[in-house]
């Protein structure tokens, strides 16, 4: 029998993943902290261990999936994704390859491409990127474009992942550097 190791703060989760890998016959789940040496760990916190790790990320933002590829995850699946899917992560794992679901696998693509950065936004997310940098409110994008404010919040965490910028001050700066607002 397998054993992984779960690593969670959301303890609704971390049982669910319990459940599904218990119910195999194949491995045993067990809590990190334990004295036993996992065949491999399975996080929700975006941590890379010195065991094969999974990791469970509940937003597939440009900078984060990239930070873990090259800390070295072995796998990396969305919250939402199938039992099944978890379970053929975890074997592939264990088996000594790795795992990347769809989403991730799309953001690789993404990085080894040869077209700047900036083509990897829509157009909308372009027009949104300038409003903001007009110093517009979500509240006032949203009306200005007749579409809900979690829809212009959703644009603007995508830009953020896709850029790989963490604040407003970064958007501004990129978005100047990359012509795609101008200061005159």
């Amino acid at each position: 029998m397998q054993t992984v190791a779960i690593v969670s703060d959301q303890e609704l989760l971390a049982q669910g993943i319990v459940h599904v890998l218990e119910q195999t016959g194949k491995f045993e789940a067990v809590f990190s902290g334990t004295n036993r040496h996992p065949d491999m760990v399975i996080t929700t916190q975006a941590t890379i261990t010195e065991f094969p790790t999974l990791v469970i990320l509940d937003d597939d933002t440009y900078a984060e999936v990239m930070t873990l590829l090259k800390s070295g995850a072995k796998g990396i699946v969305m919250e939402n994704c199938s039992k099944e899917e978890l379970l053929q992560a975890v074997k592939r794992i264990i088996g000594g390859g790795v795992y990347y679901c769809e989403e991730v696998q799309l953001i690789q693509l993404q990085s080894l491409s040869q077209v700047p950065v900036s083509q990897g936004l829509t157009s909308r997310e372009k027009e949104i990127l300038r409003l903001f940098c007009a110093d517009k409110t979500p509240k006032e994008i949203a009306s200005f474009l007749g579409v809900d404010r979690k829809t212009v919040d959703t644009h603007r965490r995508n830009i953020f992942g896709k850029l790989g910028i963490h604040s407003s001050l970064e958007l501004f700066r990129w978005a100047t550097k990359n012509k795609l607002i101008s200061l005159g």
